[in-house]
């Protein structure tokens, strides 16, 4: 039988929290975590410290949430090694690297929180500074301040308002003003800033402001481009496919897109001009060999068209008006042997319309016939001004023209090429009003400028003109621009448009008030579809 004996019951355990000491190792920014109880078991007492050589060879080392909490003091018993809550955890680098990212993100955090600060207190230095010298206008300061971005104006705002009413000053409010740092120029010398380029043109000339930008991808190049100044900007019209109509609406000196509009066309599309409804862009399509004008002005558009014989103006309500009869008449006999008896059948004479806004309304027009192009005025009224002066160039074969309103009357340029020849030269004509008494072949004034094919003319606000034209081989053309004076007279030599690596052709020009222009023209890449693009120019207009 064996001895009884009583056991004492086991004293009352005591919870304490222990801190564990910050240990200073390899790493200056270590970060102990902060000391919080745990739920699970307690462990009767903590392992020894390591050494300082010992926690060299590894990273970092932490306590475990059970590791916190012991047994008495008095308890000598050491913890069993199968304890699941062990008293340190060895961290790896990785765990590390997570923990050094997380840290950086606080620091960023707290640099972005510092930077609101400053933007509060510069916020309530305006309301303080608005309240002691306009007190009417403190709510114009606050209310600029939120929009701004800084909400908590109109929160710490109240208080400032109040504290001010108590008669504080701003200064004990939101403190003493901060000194400006400044730059010591003998520790940080300072590197001259490099200075913008100058894109202002010499007296007299042209220039290009800038690269050539994409304006569409693809295009089709039968219509061509019709480019036109808008009230704020420039307006670009051209055709997508043979039945959509694009247009594009650039702003700025580095012709930004402001808006864009795409169309699809009930007909073939032959023309594309754009216009401005109060803020967006519409555009005006033609199906036929009219042309549709459109003015910078207050003048609605208009549009110049071909019918019963007759060079017509058409009004925007659609009303008809004949300005002079067509021509040369609309058809001419066919050739060859026909029977006795039969009308010989009727071979229908090519016309083509071109023309261009006037300043005080109207349109100046040119109408190509074979080796012959006829000018003519309208005015105000979309009335004839006038009869249609006669251009002959004869056996010549000429290109389509491109007309301008010009020193009352209007110029226009062409392409022509003589007969027999293969080499197209650039020609330039202008024409005046008529007078009662004056001569009709006096009217006229002509130049041959320089060898190139499709020209596009605009007038600048100065009296010049601004001539841009294709030059080059086939397959290697280039967009040149050259300016002219008030009598055709070229004034330097041309200046090139498109990228040397783009063959670029049909161009279209256009010049604001100010002397900021453009001039698009198509790129063409075999094995792909034309591109449209767009150079920014800068003209001096002596103002």
């Amino acid at each position: 039988m064996g001895t009884e004996r009583t056991i004492a019951p086991p004293p009352p355990s005591t919870r304490r929290t222990l801190i564990f000491p910050a240990v200073e190792i390899e790493r200056p920014r270590w970060h102990v975590p902060p000391p919080r109880p745990s739920e699970r078991p307690t462990v009767p007492s903590l392992v020894p410290a390591r050494s300082r050589a010992d926690l060299a060879e590894h990273d970092a080392i932490e306590l475990s949430a059970s590791a916190l909490e012991s047994a008495p003091a008095s308890s000598a018993e050491a913890p069993s090694p199968n304890s699941s809550a062990r008293s340190l955890v060895i961290r790896s680098r990785a765990s590390e690297r997570r923990t050094s990212e997380r840290r950086r993100g606080e620091r960023r955090r707290a640099a972005s929180s510092s930077a609101a600060t400053a933007r509060a207190r510069k916020a309530l230095g305006d309301v303080a500074t608005a309240l002691a010298t306009q007190p009417r206008a403190w709510m114009g300061v606050v209310l600029a301040r939120s929009v701004a971005g800084n909400v908590a104006v109109g929160i710490v705002g109240v208080a400032l308002l109040a504290g001010l009413a108590t008669g504080d000053s701003p200064e004990r409010l939101i403190g003493p003003p901060r000194v400006a740092r400044t730059v010591s120029a003998e520790r940080t010398p300072l590197a001259p800033r490099m200075a913008e380029p100058d894109l202002a043109p010499p007296p007299g000339a042209c220039m290009t402001a800038g690269p050539s930008r994409v304006l569409a991808p693809a295009a089709h190049l039968a219509p061509g481009l019709n480019v036109n100044v808008l009230e704020r900007g420039f307006g670009v019209g051209f055709a997508a496919t043979p039945a959509e109509a694009l247009g594009v609406k650039l702003d700025g000196a580095m012709l930004r897109v402001a808006d864009r509009v795409r169309v699809r066309a009930p007909h073939a599309v032959r023309h594309v001009a754009v216009d401005v409804m109060t803020d967006e862009i519409d555009l005006r399509v033609d199906g036929d060999e009219g042309r549709t004008v459109v003015s910078d002005g207050a003048v609605a558009p208009f549009k110049i068209a071909l019918g019963g014989g007759w060079i017509q103006s058409v009004a925007d309500d659609g009303k008809r008006r004949g300005l002079w009869p067509l021509p040369g008449g609309q058809a001419r006999p066919a050739k060859g042997f026909v029977n006795l008896g039969k009308t010989p059948k009727a071979i229908p004479i090519p016309t083509d319309v071109r023309a261009a806004a006037r300043d005080d309304g109207g349109a100046v027009v040119a109408v190509r016939r074979p080796s012959v192009l006829w000018l003519g005025l309208v005015d105000a009224e979309l009335g004839a001004e006038g009869v249609l002066v006669p251009l002959t160039r004869q056996g010549a074969a000429l290109g389509m023209p491109s007309v301008a309103a010009w020193g009352g009357g209007g110029a226009v340029a062409w392409a022509e090429r003589p007969a027999g020849g293969r080499d197209w030269t650039v020609v330039v004509a202008s024409f005046a009003p008529p007078e009662p008494d004056g001569k009709e072949d006096e009217r006229v004034m002509l130049r041959a400028i320089d060898a190139g094919m499709s020209p596009s003319i605009v007038a600048l606000p100065d009296g010049d003109l601004l001539l841009a034209y294709a030059i080059g081989a086939s397959g290697s053309h280039r967009v040149v621009a050259r300016r002219l004076a008030r009598d055709l007279e070229p004034r330097g030599e041309p200046f090139v448009v498109s990228p040397e690596e783009i063959n670029a052709g049909q161009p279209a020009a256009a010049v604001g008030a100010d002397g900021r222009g453009l001039v698009a023209f198509f790129g063409a890449e075999q094995g792909r579809a034309p591109t449209v693009h767009a150079t920014p120019l800068s003209c001096d207009v002596g103002l």
